[in-house]
């Protein structure tokens, strides 16, 4: 499983660079399209309003050790979100 935001763009870079994922990937989790289900409506963020949305502070994004802590607390935090309504 892959977790990525914006997804879309990255898989067409890298198919245009001739990568394509083995088929052991057994999926992908887009924080950008899992904000609209989580958030209502067609809101496709970046990563830094979604982070605002979530009231998470973000520091020092568009660096990949960074893009990638914040990608993944920006999922959890979601998750928490959506399952704080089902208890």
């Amino acid at each position: 499983m892959l977790l990525a935001h914006g997804a879309g763009n990255e898989r067409k870079v890298l198919r245009a660079l001739g990568y394509e994922f083995p088929a052991s990937v057994a999926g992908m989790l887009d924080t950008r399209e899992m904000a609209g289900c989580v958030f209502g409506g067609s809101w496709r963020p970046s990563l830094v309003d979604l982070l605002r949305g979530l009231g998470c502070a973000a520091e020092g994004l568009h660096s990949a050790g960074n893009d990638a802590y914040f990608t993944l607390r920006a999922a959890l935090l979601m998750a928490a979100r959506e399952s704080a309504g089902q208890a």
